[in-house]
């Protein structure tokens, strides 16, 4: 039995970079030599996944195994785990050739699919045909396109992840895996790199959620917007692109509810009729005077809109002076006033101070002053 460290480790120690995780593979391990692993404290990963938990450091040690395609969608995998799996079977499953690296206890590198020639030439380049296997890895390439945007794609990877794109199998990926990766993606060093490759290889329209988004493919002011998605601090990229690049329902499964209201607030400030009392409906609306991320998402979605030359009603400044003129007017200025009154007396009050502090009409057209 022997192990090897594998993956992104062994890419991110190659190119002189903290890996943030380690996986491992073990290599000819029998029956007995899983039931000593258990005994020693090792937790599997689910009852037929041969993938096991260190009981101390919580890294992951996995069998060596082959995976054959038997049907579609992420489940729809054969897995074969047993101590005739050579360490080149199990690399050979993997994404890219960056990725499909190992290190042994004595330092030597395998390298069976030019991973290092690639690493050194700054390519991405998928391992085998079975890269198309997990369509997922469409993604999975955008975003490590993302991570390293300078680097180029080979053409027949990209050529591949179009076919695949083409067949239909990016229409079984589950929605929890395709917001998993965007997120991740747009998390990365360049986030437009990112949603570039998704539309230069078919993804946005090979995936229901990606084509809802998105729509079947990128227009130019959609990817000049995402170039200043990098500006925007990375707990935030997802929601605020969103916000920013996509046409999102309401009902789209699986959108997280941060990026649905980004989109929502945003949208009522676009079209707002720079009325104070539309403002304060938009402050309300987006949480302004509560705990919460929704006021700050809509606030770095408007001065990403602004870097990106959109012209919006309030500024994302305004937006955060407004805060600070309700925020600033409470009920202890209404003493015996309460109730329902107390409500429309401080409401009235944050509405005139808003027209007066920011300069803009405070009614909205049409309205009339009683």
């Amino acid at each position: 039995m022997k192990k090897y460290l594998v993956g992104g480790a062994v890419r991110d120690k190659l190119m002189g970079r903290q890996p943030k995780d380690r996986d491992w593979v073990i290599v000819g391990a029998n029956a007995e030599d899983v039931a000593k692993m258990m005994s020693d404290g090792f937790q599997q990963v689910g009852a037929d996944f041969p993938v096991f938990l260190h009981p101390e450091t919580g890294e992951e040690y996995a069998l060596a195994r082959l995976e054959r395609k038997v049907g579609v969608g992420y489940h729809g995998f054969e897995v074969t785990a047993d101590e005739t799996v050579t360490i080149e079977d199990d690399l050979a499953r993997r994404d890219l050739t960056i990725n499909s690296l190992a290190l042994d206890d004595n330092g030597e590198v395998i390298d069976p699919f030019g991973g290092l020639r690639d690493l050194h030439n700054h390519i991405l380049r998928h391992t085998t045909a079975a890269f198309a296997e997990d369509p997922l890895r469409v993604l999975r390439l955008a975003r490590f396109a993302a991570r390293f945007p300078d680097w180029r794609i080979a053409n027949e990877t990209i050529e591949l992840c179009r076919a695949l794109s083409a067949s239909g199998e990016l229409e079984h990926l589950t929605t929890e895996r395709v917001w998993v990766e965007m997120e991740k993606g747009f998390t990365e060093e360049c986030p437009r790199r990112f949603m570039e490759v998704l539309n230069e290889t078919g993804a946005l329209a090979g995936n229901p959620i990606l084509r809802e988004l998105f729509g079947e493919t990128l227009n130019f002011q959609q990817i000049q917007n995402s170039k200043v998605v990098a500006c925007v601090p990375k707990s935030q990229r997802l929601y605020v692109s969103i916000g920013l690049l996509a046409r999102i329902r309401s009902t789209l499964p699986g959108a997280p509810t941060r990026a649905k209201e980004c989109h929502a607030n945003f949208s009522a400030l676009v079209s707002s009729d720079c009325s104070a009392v539309s403002l304060m409906q938009i402050l309300k609306k987006s949480r302004a005077l509560q705990e919460g991320p929704q006021f700050s998402d809509l606030v770095m979605a408007t001065l990403t809109a602004e870097r990106a030359g959109f012209k919006i009603c309030f500024s994302g400044k305004q937006l955060m002076t407004a805060q600070h003129i309700v925020d600033s007017i409470r009920a202890s200025l209404f003493p015996g006033v309460t109730g329902k009154e107390l409500g429309q007396k401080i409401e009235e009050m944050r509405i005139d101070n808003l027209g007066m502090g920011l300069g803009i009409p405070t009614l909205t057209s049409g309205e009339t002053q009683e």
